[in-house]
């Protein structure tokens, strides 16, 4: 088996792995959160997302302006379907530990450790289970 099949096949595999250990987030009776709702609600971004992006700190906690803005585009797309949203940042975190995988196997085969492509898929996997 040629090396660009085996990576699509390790690949595929941690997609899958990724939407089963987070399938629980796509159902309806996973719903909005803790600080989903003043993001949502209490910035004001329902009427102009771009509008709550700041250089300075605004807030003294939770003064994420880039976040504000992508869930307010969020709501004019999905209104208050929690299920969107939840999709929308699943795929997000999936390309991140597409990233992490890729990049991690290109720092690992620069520095010749061994099995390499392995070793980023369980860096990958440890991502996707644990992104703190």
């Amino acid at each position: 088996m040629s090396s660009k099949i085996k990576q699509r096949h390790i690949l595929v595999v941690l997609i899958l792995s990724l939407f089963a250990a987070i399938s629980w987030m796509l159902g309806q009776n996973n719903y909005f959160l803790m600080d989903d709702y003043t993001t949502i609600f209490a910035r004001g971004i329902i009427e102009n997302p771009i509008q709550s992006f700041s250089f300075f700190p605004q807030a003294r906690y939770n003064d994420r302006p880039v976040g504000t803005i992508f869930t307010g585009i969020l709501y004019h797309i999905f209104g208050m379907n929690a299920q969107g949203y939840h999709f929308v940042f699943v795929l997000i975190h999936i390309f991140n530990v597409y990233m992490v995988w890729n990049i991690s196997k290109k720092l690992f085969i620069k520095f010749s450790i061994p099995n390499a492509s392995i070793t980023a898929f369980i860096a990958a996997a440890i991502f996707g289970a644990y992104p703190q």
